[in-house]
Parts: C-alpha cells; sequence; structure tokens
C-alpha cells in the first residue's frame, strides 16, 4: 500500500522523545508490542483507526503524519520538473 512511507519513523520518534517504552503504549493503546513494532520498522501498512489511537496516545494529531508526507512529495516532484 505504501501511504505510510515514513510513517513508522516518525511514530518511533515521537515516541521515545515522549520517553514511553513499546510496551507501556501498547498497554495503553490495546495493540501488541509485536504490531507497533512492525509499524515502527515499517514493515507494515496499518489501519488508520491504528494511527489513530497510537497518536491519540502519544497526544499528537494524526494529520501531522501525512502532510509531512505530502510536503515532501510535493517538493520532490518540483525538484524533479526542474
Amino acid at each position: 500500500m505504501q501511504y505510510c512511507y515514513h510513517i513508522g519513523k516518525k511514530l518511533r520518534k515521537l515516541r521515545e522523545e515522549k520517553n514511553i517504552t513499546r510496551k507501556e503504549l501498547a498497554e495503553k493503546t490495546y495493540i501488541s508490542e509485536e504490531t507497533i513494532r512492525r509499524i515502527e520498522k515499517e514493515e507494515n501498512d496499518p489501519r488508520i483507526s491504528t494511527l489513530y489511537s497510537l497518536c491519540e496516545n502519544l497526544d499528537v494529531d494524526l494529520q501531522l503524519l501525512f502532510n509531512e508526507n505530502k510536503k515532501n512529495c510535493d517538493r520532490l516532484i518540483e525538484i524533479r520538473k526542474k
């Protein structure tokens, strides 16, 4: 699916900035620690509901994950046009 390009890395960074372990996040969200690991390592494309739950528990806006990707993609498209 690839809509989650770099989202896993962003989620991991946010989690680590808040000093929350995968285990703690798993307990808060009822999402398995293994699933969180796979999302962070970008081994799977999570459902929007999963991303929403993770973001909610990390106290960040879900839109942030997608907006940054769109900005980066738009910049790359402009660079390639030149």
